[in-house]
């Protein structure tokens, strides 16, 4: 999870900094603001999904967006600090993107897939794996050119090993 920490780490900062000046730690209240604002972005997408991309009906669509957010697996990392709502959130954005793009007959471009596997994969790296999936079946085999693979694939992955060593050099070793 390289940009979770990256991500939490100003916030840690913060935090104790407020804990010397109010005595209070804000923990807490950060990440319920984290975990609202992605839970609800990640419900925004879904149903956007659903409605948008796989031109369902709005009662349909609200109706299966529920029933998939009253799974335990997904209900409970919407309530408690975890990077899987997150994850989830990234990746139904992911979903959507790619979706609207197959529903135009547009490709997904270098950047785009960049900035897609970028978040995705930092903050949890096998969701990399689903990006370069939904890349794949958005461009077929223009997947495979040269600069897509390079700036949309080999650069996103060299980013987040660099963040990660960064991260282990700076902050775990000493």
């Amino acid at each position: 999870h390289p940009l979770y920490l990256t991500f939490l780490y100003p916030l840690y900062q913060l935090n104790h900094w407020l804990i010397q000046v109010f005595g209070h730690n804000f923990a807490v209240y950060f990440m319920a603001v984290i975990v609202i604002f992605s839970a609800f972005y990640a419900v925004l997408f879904m149903y956007r999904v659903f409605r948008e991309v796989l031109g369902m009906r709005q009662l349909d669509s609200t109706i299966l967006t529920l029933f998939f957010f009253s799974f335990g697996h997904i209900l409970i990392p919407s309530m408690v600090p975890d990077h899987f709502i997150i994850s989830l959130m990234f990746l139904l954005m992911t979903l959507y993107i790619s979706g609207k793009k197959m529903k135009k007959g547009m490709m997904l471009t270098a950047w785009q897939s960049l900035i897609l596997m970028f978040f995705t994969a930092g903050m949890t790296t096998s969701n990399g794996a689903k990006t370069l999936l939904a890349g794949l079946f958005t461009n077929g085999k223009k997947f495979f050119t040269w600069k897509y693979i390079a700036i949309g694939v080999v650069l996103p992955v060299l980013l987040l090993a660099g963040i990660q060593q960064s991260q282990y050099y700076l902050l775990e070793v000493p």
